[in-house]
């Protein structure tokens, strides 16, 4: 559909975000282009946030329209959609697309009123077993009617789409898998961005730990092992974390280590990931499995494939859909715990490039456009938006 259309002319399509990083939220982002690739108008309302400023994607023919969430709002899913509900004004939409529970309440709101489809697109699963107390309680009561009104439900892999089902009672035929993974293949060169931030010796093989430093990512206690690994491998930790006082403990733990761990809270925008991600020899994805998100973490963990998209091997924890994104394609190996990294390290740098090769090629399978465009095709008769298949 129209390339030729200029952006009043174009179908548009409404994304709800209600998290303050869309800067660093690839799903939310690559949702984005792909629709605004089939020839829609995208208008994104995303919640604001001190830590990030929201990205000029206008010569992408997307808008975003920052909403701000009151800090005393003791709903915030809920004062999301009301307030992003309002600053979509009454311009038609062709369908309404939202992320997690403040983004399906306000894509529900929209659905109504311009008799689109409502796309539901789950990032961070909450689960039944885990809502307790009395707001919580409420928003799951909203929760659970809109998602089974929604035409999709959008989740990363077969494992999280069975929890959805039956923790949502949704019918099998409106669920829908899209793994979050960056969108296009890579084209470009290996970066020394890590060497040269951190002035780490040429012959030393980069092991990375990236994202969102908390406890379940295990992050401090790589830190903390990296000072014990093989010569010849060097940590480096780079991404944010939420608690400054755990930040402060990955600091100490880098400072104690030697010159093996380095960190950094610099966070890149999405358009300089690959230059994080090429920068190493070797990606982590560990995590501590403290309830069902994590333990069928799976296709949800993006790190893995913006690791293999670059042809970078990963590292990853031995946990349900792991497996066949990480050992099963031969882009890396797994480990039941941090003190099994060393071995695994080994490993790989004495067969780097046989790991990079496979990388690279298992990537083209799990690529997001090629996903996201059958979302498109499915709603294609509803929306008037044609997927380029």
């Amino acid at each position: 559909m129209g390339a030729a259309l200029k952006g009043r002319d174009r179908p548009r399509v409404a994304i709800f975000m209600p998290y303050g990083y869309l800067p660093i939220s690839t799903s939310v982002l690559n949702a984005a282009r792909s629709w605004a690739a089939h020839g829609a108008r995208v208008e994104v309302f995303a919640r604001t946030s001190d830590a990030f400023d929201l990205p000029d994607l206008e010569p992408e023919g997307i808008g975003v329209h920052g909403v701000e969430v009151p800090v005393t709002s003791r709903l915030k899913p809920v004062t999301f959609a009301r307030l992003a509900l309002k600053m979509a004004g009454r311009r038609p939409y062709v369908c309404a697309v939202g992320f997690d529970q403040g983004g399906l309440f306000a894509a529900a709101g929209l659905a109504m009123r311009d008799r689109c489809p409502c796309v539901y697109h789950s990032l961070e699963i909450l689960l039944r077993e885990q809502v307790h107390g009395v707001r919580p309680r409420l928003v799951r009561a909203l929760e659970v009617p809109s998602a089974r009104r929604a035409a999709l439900v959008v989740t990363q892999d077969v494992p999280r789409a069975d929890l959805l089902r039956e923790d949502l009672g949704l019918r099998a035929d409106r669920l829908a898998i899209v793994p979050n993974t960056p969108f296009g293949e890579f084209t470009g060169e290996r970066s020394t961005y890590l060497r040269d931030k951190f002035g780490i010796a040429a012959d030393d093989r980069i092991v990375l730990l990236s994202g969102s430093f908390v406890p379940e990512h295990l992050a401090l206690e790589v830190v903390e092992a990296a000072r014990d690994w093989p010569p010849g491998f060097v940590l480096a930790a780079h991404g944010w974390a939420p608690d400054p006082e755990y930040g402060e403990e990955m600091l100490r733990a880098a400072a104690a280590s030697g010159g093996k761990a380095h960190v950094s809270f610099d966070v890149l925008p999405v358009d300089r990931v690959d230059e994080l991600y090429s920068s190493a020899d070797i990606g982590l994805a560990v995590y501590r499995p403290v309830d069902r998100n994590f333990v069928f973490i799976g296709a949800a963990a993006g790190k893995v494939f913006g690791y293999m998209r670059v042809g970078t091997p990963t590292i990853a924890s031995d946990l349900p859909g792991l497996e066949e994104f990480v050992e099963g394609t031969g882009a890396g190996l797994l480990v039941g715990d941090v003190s099994e990294l060393p071995e695994k390290l080994v490993e790989i740098g004495g067969r780097f490039d046989e790991y990079a090769e496979a990388s690279r090629t298992a990537f083209r399978r799990y690529e997001y456009g090629r996903h996201y465009a059958r979302i498109i095709a499915r709603l294609e008769g509803r929306t008037g938006v044609s997927p380029n298949l």
